[in-house]
């Protein structure tokens, strides 16, 4: 009777696995509008006021006016800040594309073969800098950011 349950159990276990691995794949592959949400970049979250904006209604003493008009100008700035990134990402592109082009002509086939895969993984990280901006900066009270030169 004790090997009919081990048998049980193992077909139990296998049969198991086969439903759940076919619930995932249905769940990750058979729902297009949850699978696109999941893979496609997301567009940048609203930012929440920083640091420096904590810092200067603590420090100032803004009343809420003063919040409010001066959250107003900081988003205006991001605005004209994105509008200048979008302006000049086709002269850096140009400029950068010449530059792998002259190093891609000094390495060997073999060289050039890596450099071509570095250059694409450096291009899916600007392309996210550009499209989505630069990574927020740390929530208040972290980790500070790395000091210039690492």
């Amino acid at each position: 009777m004790s090997r009919f349950v081990a048998v049980a159990a193992a077909i139990a276990l296998v049969l198991s696995g086969i439903i759940v691995g076919a619930l995932g794949t249905y769940l990750l592959l058979e729902r297009p509008m949850r699978h696109e949400r999941i893979w496609r970049p997301q567009p940048p979250p609203q930012p929440r006021p920083g640091p420096f904006t904590h810092e200067m209604e603590s420090r100032l003493g803004l009343s809420a006016e003063q919040q409010k008009q001066i959250r107003a100008i900081l988003e205006e700035s991001r605005d004209q800040a994105d509008a200048i990134r979008r302006e000049l990402r086709p002269r850096l592109e140009s400029h950068l594309d010449a530059t792998r082009t002259r190093i891609a002509e000094t390495l060997t086939p073999e060289q050039r073969t890596k450099f071509e895969a570095m250059v694409h993984e450096d291009r899916t990280r600007a392309d996210r800098f550009f499209l989505d901006g630069p990574p927020p900066p740390p929530p208040f009270g972290g980790p500070p950011p790395p000091p210039p030169g690492d």
